[in-house]
């Protein structure tokens, strides 16, 4: 039955990027409208190509794009791209759009005789780049080690307005909860993935119910602006729980609400386990929680740059050891949090990783691929237990 999933998404893949030939005018369109665009003349210390013909890369809503993009520019790359018809039948995705606003065209003037480095799909080697890195999607595997991950970042909304720079304030920030979570968490939209059954986590609506339940005699629900103001700078030893079926908070507004708190509670994302908030609450030195630390690479570890469950009981169990914990322990993991991200989500981290000969790919899907002996739940839960009875007794002494 995997066999024939996987097959089946195969066959659907091939057939939507061979709809670029039948969408030949909008693809010619959109490609139009990007080469008319304006760009700001900033200096790179680096060039990159990008010379990509298939639309796999994209991810949801061009958010996979969107990163690689990012990741290059924050890290000193100006990046170019050769304008390949296929490539450009969905550019008017949201997110690719945004990234493509940064992109220089290949061929035109201004147009470097030789690359520091080319980044592609195709098969040869690019013969105007000193070195050459083809993609990769390939999920049904595990991660090769001359495969480079490219990182899951924070949304690209918060990229784009430059949020990163504001990461120090946002560490610096007192914490006042202990705990925190927002976002949808209709049962509808969040639900186990059949496409991805090499992994499993608990549901985000059934996660979070478990989470009020723990914190029952000690929940906070703010359900407009004011409540939300109010509960900012008040001191709570508590969970709370922005629901944005009842109130949305600002994208502006959503970092300073998770620096005020100590914990983040890192529910699976749609589809996946992966979501930008946890990237996020890392970035900012908010520990997350979580179960599914070996999807990040290398693995997050429990206790000391995250905490990890498995399964109901065991979240209930760390619910309960969490409100005795101590702040030296906290404030070890939250310096955890921060050094993890530094040293292996941040555009310079990439970038450093990006120069080393060690690699041959990009690996454009590393969370969804087939984890590594290293990574198996066996492993992960000898890992976790032992983490966890040294936090234990860290608390009781």
């Amino acid at each position: 039955m995997k066999r024939v999933r996987w097959f089946a998404r195969a066959v659907e893949q091939e057939a939507r990027q061979l709809r670029g030939y039948f969408l030949f005018a909008g693809s010619i369109k959109r490609q139009r409208q990007w080469r008319r665009l304006e760009r700001a003349n900033e200096s790179y210390g680096h060039t990159v190509l990008l010379d990509i013909s298939k639309i796999i890369f994209d991810g949801e809503q061009g958010r996979r794009i969107h990163a690689l993009v990012n990741l290059l520019t924050r890290g000193g790359y100006r990046v170019w791209l050769t304008p390949r018809v296929c490539f450009f039948q969905n550019a008017n995705k949201v997110y690719k759009w945004r990234a493509l606003e940064h992109v220089y065209e290949y061929g035109v003037e201004g147009t470097p005789a030789k690359f520091d480095l080319c980044i592609t799909d195709r098969r040869r080697v690019c013969p105007v780049a000193n070195r050459t890195l083809r993609l990769t999607s390939d999920t049904q595997r595990k991660l090769s080690d001359r495969d480079l991950p490219v990182p899951y970042t924070i949304h690209p909304d918060h990229m784009d307005a430059r949020e990163d720079l504001n990461f120090q304030t946002y560490r610096d920030t007192q914490r006042r909860w202990l705990v925190f979570f927002g976002g949808d968490r209709r049962s509808d939209a969040y639900h186990p993935s059949e496409q991805y059954t090499h992994f499993k986590s608990t549901p985000r609506p059934r996660l979070v119910q478990l989470a009020e339940e723990c914190f029952r005699d000690n929940l906070q629900l703010p359900d407009s602006e004011d409540a939300l103001n109010k509960l900012m700078d008040t001191d709570s030893n508590s969970l709370v729980i922005l629901d944005s079926a009842r109130y949305r908070v600002a994208p502006s507004r959503w970092l300073p609400v998770v620096s005020r708190a100590k914990f983040f509670l890192a529910a699976p994302g749609q589809t996946y386990p992966h979501s930008h908030n946890c990237i996020e609450s890392l970035a900012i030195g908010t520990i997350p929680i979580l179960e599914y630390n070996e999807r990040f690479q290398p693995a997050l570890e429990h206790g000391v740059n995250c905490l990890v469950y498995r399964g109901e009981q065991q979240f209930r169990q760390l619910m309960t050891e969490l409100r005795a914990m101590p702040e030296s322990s906290i404030l070890q993991m939250r310096k955890g949090a921060i050094a993890y991200y530094d040293e292996y989500l941040s555009p310079q981290s990439f970038v450093h990783r990006l120069t080393a000969d060690a690699f041959d790919r990009l690996h454009m899907y590393p969370y969804l691929a087939r984890p590594g002996i290293s990574n198996r739940h066996s492993h992960v839960n000898n890992r976790v237990t032992a983490a966890r009875d040294r936090t234990r007794n860290q608390a009781a002494s």
